[in-house]
């Protein structure tokens, strides 16, 4: 049952992505996520911004603002984190930064 072993959810030869977390001062902390991006109105209405989040699972790695995600060669900075489905999983939004 996926409520018991989220790994199955999170199988990198799947759905999920490899990511690597990178903090100052701290070892880079490889783990695996779900991406997702969309445009979402900003400024009143009056532009769309690129939305980034990252769905992964609590126990795999913790982030928080400002640290650094890489995956697939882009860099992205975490916005914030919060988890979700009983703290389980957490859901990040990001923002991808220049190089």
């Amino acid at each position: 049952m996926i409520e018991a072993d989220l790994s199955a959810f999170y199988a990198p030869d799947e759905f999920a992505a490899a990511c690597t977390r990178k903090r100052a001062a701290t070892a880079d902390v490889p783990f695996v996520g779900i991406w997702s991006h969309a445009d979402e109105d900003a400024l009143d209405g009056r532009a769309i911004s690129g939305v980034h989040r990252l769905h992964y699972a609590t126990s795999a790695v913790e982030l928080v603002q400002g640290d650094v995600v890489a995956s697939d060669g882009v860099d992205y900075e975490v916005m914030r984190a919060d988890r979700i489905n009983d703290g389980r999983e957490t859901l990040a939004e990001l923002r991808e930064v220049g190089p």
